[in-house]
């Protein structure tokens, strides 16, 4: 059988047997490369890519696995999130995540892919840092399966931020279309919970996040409102003060507790990882807390230095009231600071009336419900896969 004949029964086998898949794939552009793309197949969530040897040796079987293992990481905009990390890792990292949903659906497995039950139902981001602990520790020698690359224009440069935007439109266009397809075939849970999730209408929380931190030194505009005595007193001119965009210090409020998710707390701590490593606040003070602030186990981390995600101790119930006792207590805030409260919501003792802070707060719900703080901002984080 010539490889043509070949990809086009395996095209067929999947638009029979997994309708929803198969409605992705004849609607994705698939073409043929060499060596120097991909030794298997490769995607950068415009196109898929295949090589003739790798299509030669796999079963059709096989290659009905590695069309839908493709398709998966475009659904999962795993090309748009790579965002400059090492690409072997990455790829790794985002096999990690889809490998196993796809055993689970009966597909006929290439050799020697990644999987592991650890990995199985965490994002891709928190598997890419899990990754590189491994690494650092010689543990890690396993090679992924296929190409996930960064998408860019002809010419190789990247694409503008509008480019970004039209790609994953298109690609949610391509989830809406095919998601009238997922009664048809017999989809397993994890696979129509994705669809679910991503079909949610929602606001990036990953934007709401970054735009509350606002980090930097530069000053947006100036104020009386507040003014500098010393110019005041040496040269009898009244000279304003500057008002920040950024924030000068931020307090992480990390909740404990046995209800704790896990999977929307990494992802999140994850994210909240790199904003501060791009927008350098100037100092992060780490705070555990569950029914009590733990505090032999804060964490004071300078500009620049990368903060540790802290292991989920998982005691008893959620008392947020000793955390703020704590702050005002030991003057952590001023009027820069920004307290950011990672949890899962269960919190019993929200403050009411004057005992509300005064201060910047902003929620990340960790536990995968729609629930918002009584005061403050909240964002409602998603473990996109």
């Amino acid at each position: 059988m010539d490889v043509e004949t070949k990809i086009a029964r395996a095209k067929t086998k999947l638009i029979l047997q997994n309708p929803f898949f198969g409605c992705n794939l004849i609607t994705t552009p698939i073409s043929e490369v060499g060596a120097d793309i991909t030794r298997t197949m490769a995607t950068d969530g415009k196109g898929i890519y295949w090589y003739r040897d790798f299509v030669e040796r796999v079963t059709e079987g096989q290659l009905v696995f590695t069309f839908a293992h493709e398709i998966m990481h475009i659904l999962y905009k795993h090309p748009l999130r790579q965002k400059g990390r090492e690409g072997k890792r990455w790829n790794k990292a985002c096999d990690y995540t889809i490998n196993q949903i796809l055993k689970d659906s009966g597909f006929e497995l290439v050799e020697n892919i990644l999987i592991d039950a650890r990995y199985g139902h965490l994002p891709a981001e928190v598997v890419y840092n899990k990754l590189a602990e491994e690494e650092d520790d010689g543990k890690s020698s396993s090679e992924p399966f296929g190409d996930v690359i960064e998408p860019t224009n002809p010419d190789g440069t990247p694409l503008s931020d509008v480019a970004r935007a039209e790609l994953e439109g298109q690609i949610d266009e391509k989830l809406l279309n095919s998601s009238k397809q997922i009664m048809a075939g017999n989809l397993p849970k994890e696979i129509k919970d994705m669809v679910k999730k991503l079909l949610e209408p929602k606001v990036d929380w990953r934007d709401q996040l970054l735009r509350y931190v606002q980090g930097g030194d530069q000053p947006e505009d100036f104020t009386f409102s507040r003014f500098r005595k010393a110019t005041l007193e040496t040269c009898g001119t009244l000279m304003p003060t500057s008002n920040r965009v950024g924030v000068s210090d931020l307090i992480v409020l990390h909740d404990q507790s046995a209800s704790m998710q896990t999977e929307e707390h990494q992802v999140a701590f994850t994210e909240l990882n790199e904003i501060t490593s791009t927008l350098s606040p100037k100092s992060v003070t780490l705070i555990p807390f569950d029914t009590d602030v733990d505090e032999d186990k804060i964490v004071y981390y300078d500009r620049g230095e990368e903060i540790e995600e802290l292991e989920l101790v998982k005691n008893g119930g959620t008392s947020i009231m000793p955390c703020f006792r704590y702050i005002e207590e030991n003057g952590l805030v001023d009027e820069d600071t920004k307290v950011i409260v990672m949890t899962d919501m269960g919190i019993y003792d929200y403050p009411q009336g004057d005992m509300i802070p005064d201060y910047d707060v902003l929620w990340c719900n960790c536990s995968g419900s729609d629930e918002k703080a009584p005061f403050g901002d909240t964002v409602l984080v998603k473990s996109d896969r």
